[in-house]
């Protein structure tokens, strides 16, 4: 390892756990014993600390694919098409520690009840009542901008844009000049 990554990682180290105070000693080996012994009780902390990270990310990458969005829903807060393909997905993809179909709540408690009912009655038309897998309420708003917003936009940018103004093409006659010039014999 190159001197500037090691300082670099043992600065990292001395961050994320600090090393136990030693006795000083007058010799060497036990200065480095020492040292070797902390930084290997750091590096394990470290990857402790990034392995708990990297878990948290991947949990809650799952508890994004696994939610159903507002969208998923009609306005009798039955699954639409798109939904049921979501509901599915879950049901078939989702590895089994995070099979849960997480419900974006509804403006009210009412319709957040029935987006529950909805799912869990898909649910277990797919798999079988007593395989259906937890289906939990989620308080969060969608990933995107609603689509009427999206599509104002799009339609303030087609009105924005210029109609493309094109020239007829410029004739040539037999001798090679130009018509539009006047002269030649094309008058």
């Amino acid at each position: 390892m190159e001197r500037s990554g090691r300082r670099r990682r043992d600065q990292l180290v001395r961050q994320i756990c600090p090393a136990t105070s030693t006795a000083p000693s007058n010799s060497g080996h036990t200065r480095t014993i020492a040292r070797i012994r902390s930084l290997s009780a750091g590096v394990q902390r470290l990857q402790e600390y990034v392995g708990g990270r990297s878990a948290a990310q991947a949990n809650n990458g799952w508890v994004t694919m696994t939610t159903l969005y507002e969208y998923h829903f009609d306005e009798t807060q039955q699954l639409n098409e798109s939904g049921r393909m979501q509901l599915r997905w879950i049901l078939e993809n989702a590895p089994v520690g995070y099979r849960y179909a997480f419900v974006q709540a509804g403006n009210d408690s009412i319709s957040s009840e029935l987006r529950l009912a909805a799912v869990k009655a898909n649910a277990s038309q797919l798999v079988g009542p007593d395989q259906v897998p937890p289906v939990l309420v989620r308080v969060i708003s969608p990933l995107d901008r609603p689509t009427e917003e999206v599509d104002d936009i799009r339609r303030f940018e087609r009105k924005s844009i210029f109609k493309p103004i094109i020239t007829p093409p410029i004739l040539t006659n037999a001798i090679g000049t130009s018509a539009a010039s006047g002269s030649g014999d094309g008058t």
